[in-house]
């Protein structure tokens, strides 16, 4: 909920998607605390706004939709997961891709 959040207020989704990685991998934040994260994207969203917009449910539908997209339409059930031009690359749970597979990926998903 917090990208849509994000995303409807004008915040840089790439500074986004880094401090929740930042918080949930380099610094252990409990991302299920709204008032953890709050106080973790202060410098670059309205605190207090995006505590109280997680604490309602405010993209509640935005949510349950993007995760039916994922898992039911795309078929994504590890992260990461690429897709692009019909193709698909997966990891296996818990294990990721390499660089080469990314590599072999994206050079045969590209439209030539």
């Amino acid at each position: 909920m917090g990208m849509f959040f994000a995303r409807d207020n004008g915040v840089d989704l790439y500074a986004y998607h880094q401090l929740m990685y930042d918080a949930a991998h380099k610094d252990k934040t409990d991302i299920e605390n709204a008032a953890a994260l709050s106080d973790y994207v202060k410098n670059i969203a309205d605190a207090e706004k995006f505590r109280e917009a997680l604490e309602k449910g405010e993209y509640t539908d935005e949510l349950n939709a993007a995760n039916d997209h994922a898992y039911e339409s795309s078929g994504v059930w590890y992260l990461p997961a690429f897709r692009m031009n019909g193709k698909k690359l997966d990891s296996k749970g818990g294990v990721g891709v390499t660089a080469e597979q990314l590599k072999y990926f994206l050079t045969g998903a590209v439209i030539k």
